[in-house]
């Protein structure tokens, strides 16, 4: 080797790395930087250090290009000339990402079209590049660029106050009062909810906050002022009204409730935001928590699906996981926590733990210093998992009718969703009525200022947001539950004078006999006349005020109170489950109506092995049922769906990927432990009745045969077992309530997806699933669509993990089927 051949290897790496920097940096780093440097919540709701936020600065602009050239240089000391190949390939795919993104921006091409035209100049660029030596120079020109993107990031843009953090400096303030506090703040909880037809707190559907009512004062006509969690509970927690450009932390909020109380009170803060410095405030929600995922892979999760999002053209950006509904953790699983169970007891309840409430409930003792507790509960919030028992059921808000594109204006389907939420107010009722009992067992109830509110409400009128405030959903988005309860003091009251959730801070400080040290916007609530009526604003996400009269106002909330009494009713919560069509069927038996086979209908029911081994002991219960129909149906066709016999659901189809699907709830107690027989129907209406006519159900038991070179199906249809015939793998998690089986499968030759995923257990199917998730990795790699797949098997149709048994996962594609291999490897020995 001469003695310039090191030097030429060296120069040439740094001269690639260089033009491929400049690329990363237009296809990578400015799409982010632009979107993440104009929204600073996103790093500002995780805690994220200055010292976090300018790594991950420095990993967009330059990981990539480093990877690259390392594979580049490895290679090209066996082989030069495939090195350069490669990073004309390099150079390819970054141009077609440069181009996706333009064309996705500007919405100029969508679907398969911008693909390929992104992927045409990509190549049309990699060979310029190769060929045209101007074009290698303008990139070489443009190094400075990636240097100067990250300059604007940091010190240009929002996020520079989270760099570059000005030292903040709170008011204080001497409080002599040894009140305990209590507040307690809901997430995503609009006033009408929790209301009866009579415009009065519901209490037989919803205990707890009755309960709370008769010793409080309801102030009914209670507003937020912002329609988003990261301006809405800084306002609740100043008294002040959101100001542009404030992020929600201790920087941009020093005087606050906490920085109020130090000093003279212990504070037991459990919040989702940052307003309490660590100085006061240590402990965060989840640290400890060895499920708990690490904020480092959580930003560089959150971040990548951000991109995805900016990056990719309709429909494909319709398949990623929502970025609008969560704080972070877009894509999370659950927890990987073993099931809980009651040792093979049936039990109707399971305590109502989850999201830190437990925990927050433990942490109140009788202390003998005047103490904050300050609980923020992500409840009802979305994802909607939970039924009023404190059961589980499969699910998830992003996908859910009712949540996502076009499905927002079907007028079902956001009935559907606000069905979730009720029932997901079933749980945070449970989860109040758990904190008061501690709080009255400790004896600080009595004794406490006690506030409930929440930060602001949720829409589900068809065609408007569920969450930005507009000027249509203003009465739902604006009005928040906000009760006071008194020291000492019982016997309930509603006051149906305006208030502002930026009113509780200064009413704190004055039922503590303390001024606070700072000019707030909201007044104390106590002692004082707020008017009747005034005009009610609510600022929208960019910062635009949405008004209107609050006797307006309180017009539409009742007509929208009177639309979900007409629905939903009133009383017990079961009757949240008796909603749909033809609801006079719900009770009846199926003999005593009018029942034919149907002649070519049939119906597929996602995960029917789960109703076969119901465990009333655990914390899960499948009663959300969902699934498709084939056959001579209408569109929007309605079903019935009994459970053993008894009709116990109403429901309708809806058109979503190319299929007609439903979903309905069955009510908990329609379930029994052990084998459930659910049967779909269509419903026809003939003259003045109705005829049902019952779906035929694929319901199919398969069996390895031949030694394992076949699989026979119940219905007499074989598959022929051919090894790597089908590609794809598969991965195993545990789950609190089972198992997940999660992967792909596809026939690469004919580009597609698998028709089934079969798990057997000792040659006999426990469970059949089916492909139709969007997996874009293996759709831009090898081409078919929907390949992914995920489903959840009871743990009792499976053996015990790190048993001797043989569990075998195999995809069927037609006439042929393959093993699909675990990825990480097998929970089980054999």
């Amino acid at each position: 080797m001469s003695d310039r051949e090191p030097e030429s290897l060296l120069r040439r790496a740094l001269l690639n790395g260089a033009h491929l920097t400049v690329l990363t940096t237009f296809a990578l780093a400015q799409p982010l930087f632009d979107i993440l440097g104009q929204n600073p919540e996103f790093f500002a709701v995780r805690g994220s250090s200055a010292a976090e936020i300018v790594v991950f600065a420095l990993a967009v602009v330059f990981a990539l290009p480093v990877v690259l050239v390392a594979i580049e240089t490895l290679v090209g000391l066996a082989s030069p000339g495939v090195a350069r190949g490669l990073h004309l390939v390099f150079v390819g795919v970054l141009t077609a990402a440069i181009a996706v993104h333009v064309s996705t921006n500007r919405q100029a091409l969508t679907g398969l079209a911008a693909l390929l035209l992104a992927g045409a100049l990509g190549a049309a660029a990699a060979i310029l590049y190769s060929r045209a030596r101007a074009v290698r120079t303008f990139l070489t020109v443009l190094v400075p660029v990636p240097l100067v993107f990250l300059g604007l990031f940091l010190v240009g843009s929002p996020v520079s106050k989270l760099v570059f953090l000005e030292e903040a400096h709170a008011s204080t303030a001497v409080i002599a009062s040894k009140t305990p506090v209590v507040m307690v703040v809901f997430d995503e909880l609009p006033t009408a909810a929790l209301m009866d037809r009579a415009g009065r707190i519901d209490a037989r559907r919803w205990p707890s906050f009755g309960a709370l009512a008769r010793d409080a004062t309801w102030f009914r006509n209670a507003t937020t002022v912002h329609s988003y969690t990261s301006s809405a509970v800084p306002a609740l927690l100043t008294g002040e009204l959101p100001k542009d450009g404030q992020l929600p932390t201790f920087a941009d909020h020093p005087d606050n409730l906490f920085t109020f109380l130090r000093g003279s009170y212990e504070l037991n803060v459990w919040e989702v935001l940052h307003l309490c410095p660590p100085s006061l405030c240590p402990f965060r929600p989840g640290e400890g928590d060895e499920n708990a995922v690490d904020d480092t892979e959580s930003l560089a999760s959150d971040a990548s699906i951000v991109y995805l999002h900016l990056l990719l053209p309709e429909p494909y950006a319709s398949d990623l996981p929502s970025i609008s509904d969560a704080w972070g953790d877009f894509g999370q699983d659950e927890s990987a926590a073993p099931a809980t169970s009651s040792a093979g007891r049936p039990r109707r309840t399971v305590p109502a733990c989850e999201r830190d409430v437990c925990a927050f409930a433990s942490s109140i003792t009788a202390r003998a210093e005047p103490t904050l507790h300050f609980f923020h509960a992500s409840l009802p919030h979305t994802g909607w998992e939970f039924l009023p028992s404190g059961k589980r059921y499969e699910g998830s808000s992003q996908t859910t009718p009712g949540e996502v594109g076009a499905l927002m204006g079907d007028p079902w389907l956001k009935t559907q969703a606000q069905q979730r939420l009720l029932l997901q107010v079933g749980y945070t009722d449970r989860a109040l009525g758990r904190i008061l009992r501690r709080l009255r067992a400790t004896g600080v109830y009595d004794r406490a200022l006690v506030v409930v509110t929440a930060d602001h409400g949720e829409s589900f009128l068809p065609g408007m947001p569920r969450r930005d405030v507009v000027r249509g959903n203003l009465a739902d988005i604006a009005f928040v539950p906000l009760f006071l309860k008194l020291p000492g003091l019982h016997g309930g009251r509603v006051d149906d004078s305006f208030a502002r959730t930026v009113d509780v801070v200064p009413t704190i400080a004055d039922v503590l006999g303390a001024l606070l040290p700072w000019r707030a916007d909201g007044r104390s609530l106590v002692g004082s006349r707020p008017p009747r009526d005034t005009t009610v604003r609510v600022l929208a996400r960019n910062g635009t005020a949405v008004h209107a009269p609050l006797a307006r106002l309180l017009a539409e909330r009742a007509r929208g109170l009177a639309r979900q009494v007409a629905v939903f009713g009133t009383g017990p919560v079961e009757s949240v489950y008796r909603i749909g069509p033809h609801r006079d069927l719900l009770g009846r038996r199926l003999g005593d109506v009018s029942v034919r086979q149907s002649r070519d209908g049939s119906v597929e029911l996602d995960g029917r092995e789960l109703l076969r081994v119901v465990d009333l002991s655990s914390d899960f219960l499948p009663s959300y049922l969902t699934g498709s129909i084939t056959g001579s149906y209408d569109e929007e066709q309605p079903l019935a769906i009994a459970v053993d016999g008894t009709i116990h659901a109403v429901t309708r189809t809806y058109r979503a990927r190319g299929e007609t699907r439903f979903a309905a709830f069955v009510p908990e107690s329609a379930l029994r432990h052990g084998a459930n027989e659910v049967v779909v129907l269509a419903v026809e209406k003939r003259g003045t009745g109705v005829v049902l006519e019952e779906l035929r159900s694929d319901d199919l038991v398969l069996e390895l045969a031949a030694g394992g070179q076949a699989i026979e199906a119940s219905d007499g249809t074989r598959a022929r077992v051919r090894p790597a015939a089908i590609s794809g793998e598969v991965r195993v998690e545990q789950l609190r309530h089972g198992l997940r089986f999660l992967g792909w499968a596809a026939d690469l030759k004919t580009v597609r997806a698998a028709d089934r995923v079969v798990v057997f257990v000792d040659g006999r199917s426990a469970f059949l699933g089916r492909t139709g998730e969007s997996r874009r990795d293996i759709r831009v790699r090898y081409g078919p669509d929907k390949s992914g797949f995920t489903f959840t098997v009871a743990p009792s149709l499976l053996p015990e993990p790190g048993e001797d048994r043989d569990v075998r996962v195999f995809a069927i594609a037609g006439g042929v089927a393959s093993e699909l291999p675990y990825v990480d490897g097998s929970p089980w020995a054999g």
